[in-house]
């Protein structure tokens, strides 16, 4: 039994029960779908092969690396942006237990594996240019913009630090479905080479080993492929080689396959929102881009003051966040009249500006200007306006099924988030409000939630430069003795 949904009116419909009370046949959505399919980049493939004959060709491939074998192929499924106005739709294809979901899930853990080489690379490209710097413009999480926003406040003398900086955000549009296959596959081809070329001259290594179980991640590189795996370990654990990647990712491109009914589909462009390892082909898909840029602005040792302003920028997946650097609209796309030639292809990597001044919001982020430079708070879009109508979950109630410990326990993870990320008290005590607060509404007991602030801010005795006990006096100061009303 499988289930699809309506694109227009989000129907679901049972596809291997007819008597359902859906007011659209399954017809009318299978054609739906295909029309959608067709329209991107999707290749009807039901007159050349079978469902039958791809699944057998992915495991006689899974097979012979030792990858869990599947029955399934993936199929569309949509999620609705509400925030949107208009509302619009988002297709991700449904790719949980199919026929390639090991082969995209090991790619994932291969590409995290030689992420930090990747920012090895970087950071050795600029220190040619003597311009230092904590790693590419690659982000894992919003914790990666705090050291730029240190770095750009220690730049600058205290008069300084009172004129504003002009920050910019930048969002890709619809980056995922535009991306040439072709491109893609030698792009993250030769980055893999160069990689495992980088590690070997430095290290002489030419092998890596993954590790990756449902609560455990690591790797190691290795001199040599030949190497013994403890036998407790080997369910979980790889030994690659670039060879290994290549063709895994090579295989996983060209075999882009969806199904909608009886209907196949190869995608020809873009990748699709869902496999494991999207998230990696698209950033380091655009770190290619990125590093060839740098690389012939170091070359031309033309302007250094530029290169040092476009070391500050960030970027997660698709989103982009450009401190102090006002002209890099002239820089945006491929262009030979451009200064250093620009950086993406402006047929698939079309870049929109989303906000642009003194502060601005990105990721969880919320930076702004004060009279002693850039400050970081938490930022949270849920509670924009626009979210307003749409009733969302922020904590669990405390009625919920899920045990105590695990309920109590987002305290101290979210005090640990709010002290890494705020670059003031005040911001970290509005925050610890705010979440008392809310835990509180939802049932949660105002005594054991402030013990838990107490536990934390116990274990770390000097946080922003004040005792525990000087911290905490200024939040509890904040609610009445019940904890019933935040006082702000």
């Amino acid at each position: 039994m499988y289930e699809m949904y309506d694109l227009i009116g989000c129907r679901r419909v049972n596809m291997s029960d007819r008597r359902g009370k859906s007011n659209v046949s399954s017809g009318e959505v299978i054609s739906s779908h295909q029309d959608f399919c067709k329209s991107y980049g999707f290749k009807l493939y039901q007159n050349y092969v079978s469902s039958g004959e791809v699944i057998s060709s992915h495991q006689d491939f899974c097979k012979s690396y030792g990858f869990k074998l599947y029955q399934n192929l993936p199929f569309l499924y949509t999620v609705w942006k509400f925030h949107k106005n208009p509302i619009k739709p988002r297709f991700i294809a449904a790719s949980c237990n199919t026929s390639l979901t090991d082969v995209s899930k090991w790619l994932s853990n291969c590409f995290k594996a030689i992420l930090p080489t990747i920012h090895d690379i970087w950071k050795e490209l600029l220190r040619d240019a003597d311009v230092p710097t904590s790693s590419s413009w690659i982000l894992y999480n919003s914790l990666g913009v705090v050291p730029v926003i240190k770095s750009l406040n220690s730049s600058r003398t205290i008069e300084e630090k009172s004129v504003p900086l002009g920050l910019q955000t930048f969002d890709f549009t619809t980056l995922y479905t535009k991306l040439d296959l072709n491109d893609l596959k030698h792009r993250i081809s030769s980055l893999v080479r160069k990689v495992f070329s980088f590690k070997f001259t430095k290290d002489r290594c030419k092998a890596l080993l993954v590790e990756k179980s449902a609560l455990h991640f690591d790797y190691l590189w290795l001199k040599s492929k030949s190497v013994d795996i403890d036998s407790k370990k080997k369910r979980y654990t790889r030994i690659v080689d670039e060879t290994d990647i290549l063709l895994w990712l090579e295989f996983l491109l060209e075999n882009l396959y969806i199904s909608i009914g009886d209907t196949l589909f190869k995608q020809c462009i873009g990748i699709p929102m869902g496999t494991n390892c999207a998230v990696f082909l698209a950033n380091f898909y655009l770190f290619t881009y990125e590093f060839e840029f740098m690389e012939r602005l170091v070359l031309a040792n033309t302007f250094p003051i530029i290169i040092h302003k476009l070391s500050n920028i960030r970027r997660f997946v698709d989103d982009l966040f450009v401190p102090d650097f006002s002209s890099f609209q002239d820089f945006m796309y491929l262009d030979n009249d451009a200064f250093g030639g620009g950086i993406y292809p402006k047929n698939f990597c079309e870049l929109n500006c989303t906000s642009h001044g003194d502060s601005c919001a990105f990721l969880d982020l919320k930076i702004f200007q004060s009279p002693f430079g850039l400050e970081v708070d938490i930022y949270d879009k849920r509670l924009e306006p626009e979210f307003a109508s749409i009733n969302m979950i922020r904590m669990p109630h405390i009625d919920s099924n899920i045990s105590h410990l695990a309920k109590y326990g987002v305290v101290c993870s979210q005090l640990f988030r709010f002290s890494r990320l705020c670059s003031s008290l005040s911001s970290f005590v509005i925050q610890c409000c705010q979440l008392i607060s809310l835990l509180v509404q939802k049932g949660y007991l105002f005594k054991k939630v402030s013990k838990k602030v107490r536990t934390f801010l116990l274990r770390n005795k000097f946080i922003y430069g004040s005792s525990s006990f000087h911290v905490f006096k200024l939040i509890i100061s904040k609610f009445n003795r019940k904890g019933e009303h935040y006082l702000g």
